[in-house]
């Protein structure tokens, strides 16, 4: 029996912390190894971290000082044993048959990675975020034009994988956005991936996270230059997909005025640098070319 090997990377979140280890622990599949790191919290999150494992035999804590997402994710890959292997945050959940469902899914289809849909919960408010109309299965060119496209989102902890796919070179550590770098690596080493079109995973969205906030914008805007760079390098198929994502943020970041003089200096000269480049690019209307002039003459 598939022995899958669930981590989650713990911060301070002693207020939602129990949520999200119950759904693991309900899960109707039963064959799971949790492993809860704790990255140096200062609330109370270690201590139920603790408490859960007294209960549940499955589980393992790390107690260690803080490092960030990515780092205690790599730690909890290192140390994990499943065949298979799953990433939850601990300030979410998941549905109870999330992992006997996706588990049966990549056993049909034989995929490296299967994902699903999510849920976006803002205070009571719930969207649910759909891929597709029904379950698929994608070859690699296929998964890597819908991520180029930004389609399949780069989130770790909607996915399983299969652990031979994943490499410690793929938790970025110190990295803001970590997810979104690291994907277009770990999509390009598979022959197929999977969609289940269930929304298995909830993603709560607190008003003051680090996601939410104005400032991870131009952070984001350099993630999507280093991916366009990556595609450049290893799948040039689809840099006019990559670019087109580039460019919109781009223009996000000035429309949303989050931007100090350095910032826009940085966005202005890039879109001097391709103008060519984004003036012909397809998947760009007319109406965001003229906005980028706009950007580039102010």
């Amino acid at each position: 029996m598939t022995k899958i090997s669930v981590i989650v990377p713990v911060y301070n979140v002693e207020n939602e912390l129990e949520r999200c280890i119950q759904s693991i622990c309900n899960q109707t599949y039963k064959n799971l190894e949790i492993i809860l790191v704790d990255d140096g919290s200062t609330d109370n999150s270690g201590r139920i971290c603790d408490e859960f494992a007294k209960k549940d035999k499955r589980i393992k804590v790390i107690h260690q000082g803080n490092a960030g997402q990515a780092a205690a994710r790599k730690v909890g890959f290192q140390i994990s044993t499943g065949d298979v292997v799953g990433f939850v945050d601990s300030d979410d959940s998941i549905e109870l048959e999330m992992y006997e469902y996706m588990l049966k899914n990549m056993i049909k289809t034989d995929a490296e990675i299967v994902f699903c849909d999510y849920n976006t919960i803002i205070e009571s408010k719930k969207v649910n975020n759909k891929f597709y109309i029904s379950d698929t299965v994608l070859n690699n060119d296929r998964a890597m034009k819908l991520l180029a496209s930004n389609e399949i989102p780069s989130f770790m902890c909607n996915k399983i994988f299969k652990r031979k796919i994943l490499k410690d070179e793929d938790f970025f550590c110190g990295e803001i956005l970590e997810d979104f770098l690291c994907m277009p690596d770990i999509f390009f080493r598979c022959k197929t991936i999977s969609y289940k079109s269930n929304a298995f995973y909830n993603y709560f969205r607190r008003k003051n996270s680090t996601m939410g906030s104005k400032n991870i914008l131009f952070k984001y805007w350099l993630a999507c230059q280093k991916r366009l760079e990556w595609y450049e390098s290893y799948f040039p198929d689809y840099i006019d997909l990559c670019l087109n994502r580039v460019v919109r943020i781009g223009l996000t970041c000035f429309e949303k005025d989050c931007l100090n003089d350095y910032q826009k200096k940085i966005i202005k000269q890039y879109f001097r640098s391709e103008f060519k480049c984004i003036m012909k690019n397809k998947q760009l209307n007319v109406h965001k070319k003229l906005k980028v002039i706009t950007y580039i003459l102010l």
